[in-house]
Parts: structure tokens; C-alpha cells; sequence
């Protein structure tokens, strides 16, 4: 999973690439805006708390949408359409060095 926080990094997410498990990490709290202008595939969206709770998942946002969450997250991921299979009050597993470096891959 790659993890993105900075700033050109958040606003150019997948756009261009064809969908891929990506961590998105916001300085604050707050209601997640998005679009899938240019993403090429149809994408899963999970909002999550720091201990990585789903608190809110959005599936199928195909390409060309736009969406904006009910909810406020520190973080959320984008994976491809039906890569995870979960629903809002499961865990997803986080990378034990989030907050030691600004992008990384695990596996």
C-alpha cells in the first residue's frame, strides 16, 4: 500500500494510473471530497480513524464522478473496485511507519 501526504501527492491521487491500493493521510480531520476525473478503473473508498476503523466505505465510484463523504477522517483509502470487500466497522491493517515517513510501499 503506498502512502500519500503531501500536498500534489493528495490532489493528483490516481489520476492518470489505472487503480492501485493507495493510503491517503490529511493533516486534519475533516469531510473527504473527491473526484475520478482521469483515474482509469472503478474505485473503492474507505474513510478511516488513526487505528484504522472503517467509518464510512463508498464502492464502485466509477470514473468522471465525483463524491464527498457523510463523515470526517484523518485518513482513507482508494483501492480497486472490490479489492478488499469490507464495510463500514472492519479494520483495515496499517502500515506500522505512517507517521515516519511521507510515502512508502508495503506489502
Amino acid at each position: 500500500m503506498r502512502v500519500l501526504r503531501r500536498w500534489w501527492e493528495l490532489y493528483s491521487g490516481l489520476m492518470f494510473r489505472k487503480p492501485y491500493n493507495v493510503l491517503f493521510v490529511l493533516k486534519e480531520e475533516q469531510r473527504v471530497k473527491l473526484h475520478t476525473w482521469f483515474v482509469l478503473g472503478t474505485i473503492d473508498v474507505y474513510l478511516l480513524n488513526t487505528s484504522g476503523l472503517i467509518l464510512e466505505a463508498r464502492k464502485g465510484l466509477k470514473p468522471f464522478k465525483t463524491w464527498e463523504s457523510n463523515m470526517k477522517a484523518k485518513m482513507f483509502v482508494e483501492t480497486p473496485q472490490n479489492a478488499l470487500g469490507l464495510f463500514s466497522g472492519e479494520h483495515i491493517q496499517l502500515p506500522q511507519n505512517i507517521n515516519k515517513s511521507t510515502t512508502l510501499t508495503t506489502q
